[in-house]
Protein backbone atom coordinates (compact mmCIF):
# COMPACT_ATOMS: atom_id res chain seq x y z
CA UNK A 1 0.00 0.00 0.00
CA UNK A 2 1.65 3.40 -0.86
CA UNK A 3 1.86 5.72 1.83
CA UNK A 4 0.72 9.49 1.88
CA UNK A 5 4.22 11.22 1.10
CA UNK A 6 4.16 8.60 -1.92
CA UNK A 7 0.51 9.26 -2.99
CA UNK A 8 1.26 13.43 -2.60
CA UNK A 9 4.39 12.59 -5.47
CA UNK A 10 2.43 10.83 -7.34
CA UNK A 11 -0.61 12.96 -8.04
CA UNK A 12 1.04 16.11 -7.17
CA UNK A 13 -0.88 16.59 -3.97
CA UNK A 14 -0.18 19.83 -1.77
CA UNK A 15 -0.11 20.28 2.06
CA UNK A 16 -4.07 19.55 2.07
CA UNK A 17 -3.36 15.61 1.62
CA UNK A 18 -2.85 14.63 5.40
CA UNK A 19 -4.18 11.43 6.24
CA UNK A 20 -2.69 8.08 5.35
CA UNK A 21 -5.11 5.95 3.96
CA UNK A 22 -7.69 4.73 5.54
CA UNK A 23 -7.09 1.26 5.67
CA UNK A 24 -11.64 0.65 6.39
CA UNK A 25 -12.12 3.00 3.42
CA UNK A 26 -15.11 2.37 1.09
CA UNK A 27 -13.84 3.96 -1.72
CA UNK A 28 -10.54 3.03 -2.08
CA UNK A 29 -10.06 -0.18 0.43
CA UNK A 30 -6.96 0.96 2.25
CA UNK A 31 -4.83 1.81 -0.74
CA UNK A 32 -5.25 5.79 -1.08
CA UNK A 33 -6.42 5.41 -4.90
CA UNK A 34 -10.14 4.30 -6.66
CA UNK A 35 -11.12 3.56 -9.81
CA UNK A 36 -13.07 6.35 -11.49
CA UNK A 37 -14.74 4.82 -14.38
CA UNK A 38 -15.89 7.64 -16.17
CA UNK A 39 -12.55 8.90 -16.52
CA UNK A 40 -11.27 5.33 -16.92
CA UNK A 41 -7.92 6.04 -14.68
CA UNK A 42 -6.94 5.86 -11.05
CA UNK A 43 -7.66 8.90 -8.54
CA UNK A 44 -6.44 9.59 -5.03
CA UNK A 45 -9.79 8.98 -2.91
CA UNK A 46 -10.78 11.82 -0.15
CA UNK A 47 -9.87 9.65 2.71
CA UNK A 48 -6.34 11.77 1.85
CA UNK A 49 -8.12 14.97 3.05
CA UNK A 50 -10.70 14.65 5.51
CA UNK A 51 -10.93 12.89 8.75
CA UNK A 52 -11.01 9.44 8.75
CA UNK A 53 -14.34 9.03 10.78
CA UNK A 54 -16.06 11.17 7.79
CA UNK A 55 -14.57 10.09 4.87
CA UNK A 56 -16.62 7.26 3.76
CA UNK A 57 -19.83 10.07 3.96
CA UNK A 58 -18.49 12.64 2.66
CA UNK A 59 -17.23 10.43 -0.54
CA UNK A 60 -20.41 9.45 -0.72
CA UNK A 61 -21.66 13.19 -0.86
CA UNK A 62 -18.93 14.33 -3.42
CA UNK A 63 -20.29 11.11 -5.60
CA UNK A 64 -23.78 11.99 -5.44
CA UNK A 65 -22.42 15.79 -6.59
CA UNK A 66 -20.83 14.49 -9.37
CA UNK A 67 -23.51 12.15 -10.51
CA UNK A 68 -26.04 15.11 -10.89
CA UNK A 69 -23.90 17.82 -12.44
CA UNK A 70 -22.72 15.50 -14.54
CA UNK A 71 -26.41 14.68 -15.68
CA UNK A 72 -27.41 18.27 -16.08
CA UNK A 73 -24.65 18.90 -18.76
CA UNK A 74 -25.81 15.84 -20.57
CA UNK A 75 -29.69 17.45 -20.13
CA UNK A 76 -28.46 20.85 -20.89
CA UNK A 77 -25.54 20.37 -22.76
CA UNK A 78 -23.68 23.07 -20.61
CA UNK A 79 -22.33 23.58 -17.20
Amino acid sequence: MPSLSELKNKYGLGESAKYEPYQKCKHCQGNGERWIKKLQRWHFCICLFVNHEASDEIGDMMRQFAKKKLKEIDENGST
